[in-house]
């Protein structure tokens, strides 16, 4: 789990990079911002997992709906 607790100092470094950016030139107007927003945080999210295994949109996924917490599974009781 060492590679989740880097998330926040990955992501800062990603912000820093972008902050750095003086002018920007969109053609495709807000979507195409958003879009590549999107696209850019699908990638980081499959490198985290390609890298250390951890699905984290699966997590955060799991969190959102209630399956899981941060420490431990949640126990679902299947319908009988």
């Amino acid at each position: 789990m060492a590679s989740i607790d880097q998330l926040p100092e990955i992501s800062a470094s990603y912000a820093q990079a972008v902050a750095s950016i003086d002018q920007l030139t969109v053609f495709d107007g807000s979507a195409g911002v958003s879009g590549q927003t999107n696209e850019v945080l699908a990638q980081f999210l499959t490198f985290i997992k390609n890298a250390t295994g951890i699905d984290v949109a699966e997590l955060v996924n799991k969190r959102a709906d209630g399956t899981t917490t941060l420490n431990h599974p949640v126990p679902v009781e299947e319908d009988k």
